[in-house]
């Protein structure tokens, strides 16, 4: 698979899914019932060393779980964005369109970390596809510098910015 083909079908599922979150916020559910996974009250480390973890587990599970061909990576992936979707939409009827764009900017980079994992997931699982299915001659697989560098720097700037947030308590 292509590395544009990867980011253009990781990007469509993104959208796909946070729409469908949006819309399940909006028709399915009452803000209530979501619980909160941290506490203004914890201290500022802690509270991000949770958000960095759980973000950077995320993709190395998609990275895992790509062994098995593209299902379970895309699963969990939409898994994401929906929560994220419903989160974003809930966000929205409570502080409107502009607070919840404050709200959620660690988000905006979060969102192109989930899409380098799941394109590069996609990526892995079509060369073992290829490469099981014997045809080797076209089973490469690429992994950008960019992939590389990105991935942890950009998750470490969105676990600080969402650390803030929950510790000012907004």
């Amino acid at each position: 698979m292509r590395i544009k083909k990867s980011y253009t079908l990781a990007s469509s599922i993104l959208l796909a899914s946070l729409l469908s979150g949006i819309l399940i916020a909006i028709f399915g559910f009452v803000n209530d019932e979501l619980v909160p996974m941290y506490s203004s009250a914890q201290d500022f480390w802690s509270i991000f060393f949770r958000i960095f973890i759980k973000n950077f587990l995320i993709i190395i599970f998609m990275l895992i779980i790509s062994l098995i061909p593209y299902l379970p990576a895309l699963l969990l992936s939409v898994y994401n964005f929906i929560v994220f979707g419903a989160s974003l939409g809930f966000s929205i009827m409570d502080v409107g369109m502009w607070g919840s764009l404050l709200r959620y900017l660690h988000g905006l980079l979060e969102i192109p970390v989930i899409i380098i994992g799941l394109a590069l997931s996609l990526r892995f699982s079509h060369f073992i596809c290829a490469k099981i299915w014997g045809k080797s001659g076209k089973a490469t697989f690429h992994l950008k510098k960019m992939e590389i560098i990105l991935t942890p720097l950009l998750l470490l700037a969105a676990g600080i910015i969402e650390t803030i947030y929950i510790k000012e308590g907004l």
